[in-house]
């Protein structure tokens, strides 16, 4: 996960997918599925939007304890619909966050809920 948080260039990326993708398939990371997802949507967002959604929903679905990987995960949804000008859809991401986060009062929080609001 950290190897993929230090993605510099589009090879990287290539390689990085293949390990991701080999990695959701080992029965161990089973825990860690909601991260793997998560950052693999990232890794494929700039190349293919549709894929980073659906890999963000898997992250979503696989998510079970973690509140703080379920709100990055709605983020990261919100802001894929957004830039498409889906805005009901992105702001019901959004509401979704703030019905789970636990801190209202963070900046990102904040800000999160000025663009709702918009």
């Amino acid at each position: 996960i950290e190897k993929a948080k230090n993605v510099s260039n589009k090879e990287e990326a290539t390689v990085t997918i293949e390990v991701f993708n080999k990695l959701l398939k080992d029965r161990d990371n089973r825990p860690y599925l909601d991260q793997l997802n998560y950052h693999l949507g990232l890794l494929v967002k700039e190349d293919n939007s549709e894929e980073a959604i659906t890999y963000f929903k898997q992250s979503l679905q696989h998510s079970r304890k973690d509140d703080f990987q379920k709100e990055l995960s709605y983020e990261a949804l919100g802001n894929s619909f957004f830039d498409k000008t889906t805005f009901l859809v992105a702001g019901a991401y959004y509401d979704s966050i703030l019905q789970i986060t636990q801190s209202h009062n963070t900046k990102r929080v904040r800000s999160i809920k000025r663009k709702r609001d918009k």
